[in-house]
């Protein structure tokens, strides 16, 4: 991806205009917005359901209604922070993860795209459902 650039990515959204998951024929994404799809895509994989990257470590929408160890969900950051850093055009990324009493995970993602700076990505798993969030990018 050396020489690759930012401005040349591009691909199929795999979420729907509401954040939903599912692959959206004829709706393409460009830039940023198709680096931010690609880390949802690797956080919300089962481990090893990734053909082109069978190193995926964490579905974090299996959490939803988990009762995770206070030591897994001190690790949760980092791990998320790990996967998103594997996509291309990651420089870092920063992660907070909360559980509420009700069983609702929310993921919130700073991530830093090289030469386009940190753009937020959040993933909220409630009632059986996941959504997405890209608070400051256009589709």
């Amino acid at each position: 991806m050396a020489d690759a650039l930012l401005s040349d990515c591009n691909d199929v959204s795999t979420f729907g205009p509401d954040g939903m998951p599912g692959l959206q024929p004829g709706r393409r994404i460009r830039g940023v917005r198709c680096v931010l799809e690609w880390v949802a895509r690797r956080l919300l994989s089962r481990p090893g359901a990734l053909a082109w990257d069978v190193t995926t470590r964490v579905d974090v929408a299996d959490l939803e209604n988990a009762d995770p160890t206070a030591r897994f969900l001190a690790a949760l950051p980092a791990i998320i922070e790990a996967e998103a850093r594997l996509v291309p055009f990651v420089r870092r990324a920063s992660a907070k993860v909360s559980l509420s009493s009700s069983g609702a995970l929310t993921v919130t993602v700073g991530v830093d795209v090289i030469t386009a700076g940190v753009y937020p990505l959040i993933v909220t798993a409630a009632n059986g459902r996941v959504a997405l969030s890209f608070p400051t990018v256009r589709s």
